[in-house]
C-alpha cells in the first residue's frame, strides 16, 4: 500500500496492482498463509483519490467476486454520486 501511496497511478503495476479500464485497478497482496487478496477500486478524478470499493481473491487467475466488473461499475457511479457521503479517508496509517 506505501509503494502505491507514493506512486503516480502510471507506475501502478504488477505485482502491486493490475489496471482493469475506466481508471479502475485490483491491487493485490498475499497474506501469510498465502491466500491471494484483491481489492478493487478507482479513481476519482475530481478529489484526486483512490476509492476502495470492496475485497475479493483470485484464485487460478480468476478474480472472485465474479460479477466484480459490474460491482465496480455499479458503485463507481454510486459514489461519485454522493462522494461525500459514500467515502472515508483510510483509518490505518500506510507505514
Amino acid at each position: 500500500m506505501r509503494f502505491l501511496r507514493e506512486h503516480p497511478c502510471e507506475h501502478w503495476e504488477r505485482p502491486k496492482a493490475s489496471p482493469l479500464k475506466n481508471n479502475s485497478y485490483v491491487i493485490r497482496f498475499k497474506d501469510e498463509n498465502g491466500t491471494e487478496h484483491r481489492l478493487f477500486g478507482f479513481f476519482h478524478l475530481t478529489n484526486h483519490v483512490f476509492v476502495i470499493c470492496f475485497a475479493g481473491t483470485e484464485r487460478d487467475s480468476k478474480y472472485y467476486p465474479v460479477d466484480y466488473e459490474k460491482r465496480l461499475a455499479r458503485l463507481r457511479i454510486e459514489v461519485s454520486d454522493s462522494f461525500k457521503e459514500r467515502t472515508v479517508d483510510c483509518p490505518w496509517p500506510v507505514q
